[in-house]
């Protein structure tokens, strides 16, 4: 007569004992979850801060995440954040989940990772995204909610003679994505309608934060990129790879660039990586990352020389101030001034990525409204650099 309950009941014993032995939820209303602490370990706001967490650890502590089955969750609001699976190497498994959060400074935050299906994010447009436009002589472009970027490709160099690996910066007053809106509906994008424009000159410069490899008293930067992979899009981060192709140096030796470039929502900079493969071994190689000069700007560099800034008039009388910026990620770097440009100078390891920061700030963007709020962003940006998040499981 007891037989069948007696047997359910051992059934859900097992379940239960099985699910504390993974972590799994306690009770059918739990959901199976990791909870993790962020700290900020500097006296400094850190606002749209970028979390990364290691997939294989949270798996790990949790066997029941799964990447179309993650969702991210203040754990004192209890409001759920935008969070995005992260293939980091193209090779279609995951290696991050990456969420943005706001800290205060030398905040403390937890949230839980949970087991279950994301709903934040899923009906907004995103606000990163990088798209490659052939029907504009194949540019690569990139945008967040704070700017938007180009770069060129080799039907540039036929049709136009425009020889550049330089980076144009796009100025931005509107928070959504505008790359399909200036190419695809004839807007006059040179012309600032309400929404931003293209005022920036490149040419064959490394505008707004290129980078080209040091060739012994001066610098030379790869032509129009020749290859190109989107590895993610959104809804925190896009991220892109281009090929460059080979170039020779003064003294024979030949060089290749890569570059993996990578733009969060919420922030002004773009993250670049750029790894140079020789033909053989050099003695002290080194690269740049540059700004062009424009009429009227001022140029200033940052303790230690950490970081650059340009500010100046941008476009015609009227249409607002852009400071334009680069970080470097590591330190050693020094800065210089060649050939209208203002570079920061650093070593390279042949075959290793070296990473850092460029972009702009718009006055009519309404955010960024002077040379002094453009340094201290760049200031506060090398001080994220150098003092990371504390992530703890």
């Amino acid at each position: 007569m007891f037989t069948a309950p007696i047997h359910r009941m051992l059934a859900l014993v097992a379940a239960l004992v099985g699910s504390q032995a993974l972590g799994l939820a306690q009770t059918p209303n739990e959901t199976a979850a990791v909870e993790v602490t962020i700290t900020n370990p500097i006296a400094q706001q850190r606002p749209s801060e970028t979390i990364e967490l290691d997939w294989a650890r949270l798996v790990q502590a949790q066997p029941a995440i799964a990447a179309a089955a993650v969702r991210v969750v203040d754990a004192e609001s209890g409001r759920e954040v935008v969070a995005q699976p992260l293939d980091v190497d193209g090779n279609n498994k995951t290696d991050k989940l990456i969420f943005q959060v706001d800290l205060a400074p030398n905040a403390v935050r937890r949230f839980k990772v949970e087991a279950a299906a994301p709903t934040a994010g899923l009906t907004e447009a995103s606000p990163v995204h990088a798209q490659f436009l052939p029907r504009r002589l194949d540019d690569m472009a990139w945008e967040n909610d704070k700017a938007a970027w180009r770069t060129y490709g080799p039907a540039v160099a036929k049709a136009e003679g425009l020889i550049s690996s330089g980076i144009d910066v796009w100025v931005k007053r509107v928070s959504h994505p505008i790359i399909n809106r200036w190419f695809f509906y004839g807007i006059d994008y040179h012309r600032d309608s309400g929404e931003g424009a293209d005022f920036f000159s490149v040419g064959p410069t490394l505008g707004g934060g290129g980078s080209a490899i040091w060739d012994g008293e001066g610098f030379k930067p790869s032509p129009n990129f020749n290859d190109w992979i989107i590895l993610a899009n959104g809804p925190v981060r896009a991220m892109f790879e281009l090929g460059y192709p080979a170039i020779e140096l003064a003294d024979g030796n030949r060089v290749t660039e890569r570059r993996r470039y990578s733009i969060d929502a919420g922030h002004q900079l773009t993250r670049m990586a750029v790894t140079y493969t020789f033909e053989r071994a050099p003695e002290r190689p080194m690269f740049v990352a540059g700004l062009v000069e424009r009429d009227g700007v001022q140029t200033q560099a940052g303790p230690g020389d950490r970081w650059i800034s340009m500010w100046g008039p941008i476009g015609r009388e009227g249409d607002g101030q852009l400071g334009t910026g680069i970080v470097m990620e590591q330190a050693g770097a020094e800065s210089l001034s060649q050939d209208k440009h203002f570079l920061l100078r650093a070593p390279i390891e042949p075959g290793q990525p070296t990473a850092y920061w460029s972009g702009g700030g718009w006055t009519r963007a309404g955010e960024i409204m002077d040379a002094a709020q453009w340094q201290a962003y760049l200031e506060n940006w090398a001080e994220r650099l150098a003092h990371p998040v504390q992530v703890d499981f």
